[in-house]
C-alpha cells in the first residue's frame, strides 16, 4: 500500500513537473505564438494579435503590438505572474481574467493604443501610466474600455496627457453600464510634479467611482446622448480646475472636493440635459459655478440642479472671473435650481468686483443666501 501510494505521488510530481518544463523560454526580442504554450519570458518579448491563454511567467517585458486598435491580442490566463510589465504600442489588449495582466507596470504608448478590460476580470491592480503627450480630445482616447461589469483599478493611474475611458453600456434598455471604481490616485499631469494638468474624460453610461484623488485640468462628467453619466467623489484630495457637467448625476460624499475649482453645467447638445449635483449634506467651496450658453443642433441646454436633501453650504470664492470683475455667464441662459436644503454663499474677498448673476432660476431650497463680498444680480 505504501509502494502504490509512492507510485502515484511520484507519478503526479513527476507529470507536473513534464508539464512546467513544457514553457517556452522566450529572451530579448523575440515573438510569442498566440495559442495555450506557456512562456518564460526574459527581456523584451513582443505579442500579437491572437489569444494567449497558457501561462506567462518570468522577468521579462510584455510589448502588445497587433498593428493597430482594431486587431486585439487577449491575456486570458488568470495566473499570469511576469514582472517586467507590459507596454501597449499600436495595438488592443484585451485581458479577461483578473491577475493576466501580470505584476508590472501598464504602459499604454500611443492614442491609437487601448486597453479593454472585459469577461472575468474585476480588478485591474498594475500601476498604469499613458505616455500620450497631447492635449487630445476624448475621441482619440488613449483608454478606452468595453466594460460589461464592476471593474475596480487600485494601482493608480497616470496619464501625461489627455485621458479618456469609455466604459461601454450594459444593458440598452436601460443605459446602465459597468461600475469602474478607481481605488487610486487619477493624475492627468505632462509634469511628474503634478504641473501642466490636462484633461480627464471618464464618460460611460455606468457608474464611475472616486474613492481616492483626482488631478486634472478639466474633468468631463457626463453624455452627449440621452443616456445619463453617473459619478461618485469620495476623496477631498483632489485640484481639478473644473467640473464640467453635461447630462450627468454627480453625487458627493466629501467637503470641498474641489476647493480652487469651478463648477460648469454646459450644454447638452439636443438632449433634455439632466445634470445634477448633489451633495449628501457635504459643504463645497467652489470659484465660481457657471452654465455654458453653447448651443448645439439649435438646442440650449437643460435642467439643472444643485441639491442637498441634509443641510449643504456652497461657496463662491470668485476666482476665475473674467476681465472686468463680472462672470457674467454665472447661472443664466437655463433652468437652474438649487433644491433640497443648499445654502449658498457668495464670499469673494479677494475679488470684491465680481458679479454674479440669478437669471431664469427657480430656486427650492430652504436654506439661506448669504452675500459677504461681492455683487449678486437678481433678474428673474
Amino acid at each position: 500500500m505504501t509502494t502504490s501510494r509512492f507510485v502515484v505521488v511520484a507519478f503526479v510530481s513527476l507529470m507536473l513537473a513534464s508539464q512546467h518544463a513544457r514553457a517556452v523560454s522566450l529572451s530579448d526580442g523575440e515573438t510569442a505564438e498566440p495559442g495555450a504554450s506557456d512562456y518564460e519570458i526574459t527581456g523584451t518579448v513582443f505579442f500579437g494579435a491572437g489569444e494567449y491563454s497558457g501561462r506567462i511567467t518570468g522577468t521579462g517585458t510584455a510589448v502588445i503590438e497587433t498593428g493597430g486598435n482594431t486587431a486585439v491580442c487577449v491575456f486570458s490566463n488568470g495566473e499570469n505572474s511576469y514582472s517586467g510589465g507590459t507596454i501597449i504600442s499600436n495595438a488592443a489588449w484585451r485581458v479577461t481574467e483578473n491577475g493576466a495582466t501580470g505584476t508590472g507596470k501598464i504602459t499604454i504608448g500611443l492614442q491609437a493604443s487601448y486597453f479593454l478590460v472585459a469577461g472575468n476580470a474585476t480588478v485591474i491592480a498594475n500601476e498604469i501610466e499613458v505616455m500620450q503627450a497631447s492635449n487630445a480630445n476624448y475621441d482619440k482616447a488613449s483608454i478606452q474600455m468595453p466594460i460589461w461589469h464592476a471593474v475596480e483599478f487600485t494601482g493608480g493611474i497616470r496619464s501625461h496627457g489627455a485621458l479618456a475611458v469609455q466604459p461601454s453600456r450594459l444593458d440598452t434598455s436601460t443605459g446602465k453600464g459597468g461600475m469602474t471604481v478607481y481605488n487610486c490616485d487619477v493624475r492627468c499631469c505632462a509634469n511628474d510634479d503634478g504641473t501642466a494638468s490636462t484633461y480627464y474624460y471618464p464618460w460611460g453610461y455606468g457608474t464611475n467611482i472616486f474613492l481616492k484623488g483626482v488631478v486634472c485640468d478639466r474633468i468631463y462628467l457626463g453624455q452627449n446622448s440621452s443616456e445619463l453619466g453617473w459619478y461618485e467623489f469620495h476623496s477631498p484630495s483632489n485640484g481639478i480646475g473644473q467640473l464640467r457637467v453635461r447630462n450627468g448625476r454627480i453625487s458627493i460624499f466629501a467637503d470641498d472636493v474641489s476647493p480652487n475649482g469651478g463648477l460648469l453645467f454646459t450644454y447638452a447638445g439636443e438632449y433634455e440635459g439632466r445634470s445634477t449635483v448633489d451633495l449628501y449634506g457635504h459643504d463645497q467651496v467652489f470659484t465660481y459655478i457657471s452654465d455654458s450658453d453653447y448651443q448645439k443642433n439649435g438646442y440650449l441646454g437643460g435642467r439643472k440642479c444643485l441639491r442637498s436633501d441634509e443641510p449643504a453650504r456652497v461657496t463662491l470664492t470668485g476666482a476665475g472671473m473674467t476681465s472686468g470683475g463680472t462672470y457674467y455667464k454665472c447661472m443664466t441662459n437655463v433652468e437652474w435650481k438649487l433644491e433640497g436644503a443648499v445654502s449658498f454663499c457668495l464670499d469673494a474677498k479677494p475679488f470684491k468686483g465680481f458679479t454674479l448673476g440669478f437669471s431664469k432660476a427657480t430656486h427650492t431650497t430652504t436654506g439661506d443666501l448669504v452675500i459677504s463680498n461681492g455683487t449678486l444680480n437678481i433678474n428673474n
